[in-house]
């Protein structure tokens, strides 16, 4: 357990040194303050590293470097060893105010500031640093550096609206508010909101069983209100990839795949999720009509009025079952005929058992006696043949 004790009672560790040190102001501007602070914030992350943030000043001769030249440093602390780390420089060399550190439960880390390139101190009467750079240095948590700055927004600052504010929130999208001079002496606050995270997911629509050749339908709700949504994009396990929020696809070998559904946002951040699916075999309808073995091998498709009776033996593909369904397709005239028919395994005098297609094609208007059509059976379990109708 921790006991509690006062301040006054503690051991303390002997100071020690974080910076270079404050650039004092001269004796001919006694409107500068006496001394020019190091501003200084500290917070701890997951790990018991100690972040310290500061704003150092440059030395320096002339009354415009004197009044804000600095560099904005935080150094980190190693909870194990003791030892800070060299400083690392966010934002340097420029006219600037004091940074802010904040730390979310999540221990991601922020740091907001302000700087420009230059400085005119004729706009100063009118309370007001033009072409200030609102700029924010985010390490999120387990990383070990901020790796620079980014410029938030460039704006008209305002004097006496004190240094840029940041927080995280709870996805740990850091949030900048600063005060923005208008119309001379007004000010107005502006807000920004940065981006740190994929879009989100909603509903997420993948069965979780089906067949072989089943028609299959994947959905996935994502929204991303920062950035926008960029795209959804699926893979299912089995080689075959898509893009969209709502997406068909079909299965030709039946196992257990694991569904991939990656959505981005228009900033390049994602985020992903899988999903399990397994797929069987088609099972066998024992309503459908047995296929009766022929006295002799029969041709595969007889024409007889409007009516093409199809039994045409077919060749599997590698690892493929003799079942389920598949499509036959003709063309008369103008028109293009489509029915589905079975698979099954047929004896056939002469060849034996073999793989067959049987069903009917039925047509809207009789062929002339010397017409001859041509039909194509396929689907994924065979391969595709074409056969020529005989009159029956």
């Amino acid at each position: 357990s921790i006991s509690s004790t006062s301040p006054g009672t503690m051991n303390w560790s002997d100071p020690q040194t974080l910076s270079a040190p404050a650039q004092d102001a001269t004796a001919d501007h006694d409107a500068i303050p006496a001394k020019v602070g190091i501003l200084t914030q500290v917070v701890s992350d997951r790990a018991g590293n100690i972040v310290a943030a500061f704003q150092e000043m440059i030395p320096a001769e002339d009354f415009v470097t004197m009044y804000g030249t600095s560099r904005q440093i935080t150094r980190t602390r190693n909870p194990s060893t003791g030892d800070w780390s060299p400083a690392e420089v966010l934002m340097g060399d420029r006219f600037g105010g004091a940074a802010v550190l904040t730390v979310d439960r999540n221990y991601d880390i922020a740091v907001s500031m302000a700087s420009t390139d230059v400085l005119d101190l004729a706009r100063l009467g009118d309370q007001v640093i033009p072409g200030v750079n609102i700029a924010l240095a985010y390490r999120p948590d387990g990383a070990s550096d901020f790796n620079g700055a980014t410029t938030v927004t460039t704006t008209d600052f305002s004097i006496y609206g004190g240094v840029p504010g940041v927080t995280l929130d709870e996805r740990g999208n850091p949030v900048v508010i600063w005060a923005e001079a208008h119309d001379g002496t007004a000010r107005k606050l502006k807000v920004a909101i940065g981006d740190a995270n994929g879009p989100d997911f909603g509903d997420i629509s993948v069965p979780s069983s089906g067949t072989v050749d089943e028609p299959l339908t994947f959905s996935a709700d994502a929204s991303d209100p920062i950035s926008g949504l960029e795209s959804v994009s699926w893979s299912f396990g089995d080689g075959d990839t898509a893009t969209g929020a709502s997406v068909p696809h079909s299965y030709r070998t039946a196992g257990e795949y694991t569904v991939t559904i990656v959505a981005a946002d228009a900033g390049g951040l994602q985020t992903s999720t899988t999903r399990s699916i397994t797929i069987t075999d088609a099972p066998v309808d024992e309503d459908e009509p047995k296929v009766l073995a022929p006295k002799v091998d029969p041709f595969p498709a007889l024409l007889s009025g409007k009516k093409i009776t199809l039994l045409a033996r077919v060749t599997l593909r590698s690892g493929k079952k003799c079942s389920g369904k598949a499509t036959a397709t003709t063309t008369f005239g103008t028109t293009t005929y489509r029915t589905t028919v079975k698979l099954g395994t047929v004896e056939f005098p002469k060849s034996g058992k073999v793989c067959a297609a049987t069903g009917t094609l039925k047509l809207k208007k009789t062929p002339s006696r010397r017409t001859k059509l041509r039909v194509t059976i396929s689907s994924k379990s065979i391969k595709s043949r074409t056969v020529t109708t005989t009159r029956g």
